[in-house]
């Protein structure tokens, strides 16, 4: 097992030298709307550093149609909470309609000590 303070330190370097892009996690949340119904927002709920990788692409004809697929992973701290159905933004938001990375599996909360890996579907608004 790896003393606290290496792994402490290992997490430190890797958010210092390793994860090169900066994201931003977006969260769908209901809200009272004030007249008895509710809504739905997207709200962030943390800008962090990460890497996403292409870890492969893909096509097919579907409906008669090529359809075009990717998926991506995103590599950050395992301390940051990643859920499925979030949004992650490298720029802008979803009120520009800004392209974004759906998280479609997560291993928050069972990863190893020093990364967690997220598996993400590439989307867009619009």
């Amino acid at each position: 097992m790896i003393p606290a303070p290496y792994v402490t330190a290992l997490k430190v370097a890797l958010a210092n030298y390793a994860y090169s892009d900066r994201v931003q996690i977006w969260r769908n949340v209901n809200q009272s709307d004030g007249i008895g119904g509710i809504s739905q927002h997207w709200i962030q709920v943390a800008e962090i550093r990460a890497t996403i990788a292409n870890t492969g692409d893909s096509e097919g004809i579907v409906g008669g149609m090529i359809e075009q697929a990717g998926t991506w992973t995103l590599t950050c701290s395992p301390e940051v909470e990643v859920k499925a159905d979030d949004r992650i933004y490298t720029s802008g938001n979803p009120q520009n309609l800004a392209p974004y990375y759906e998280v479609i599996g997560s291993d928050w909360g069972h990863s190893n000590e020093v990364s967690q890996t997220i598996a993400l579907r590439s989307r867009s608004n619009g």
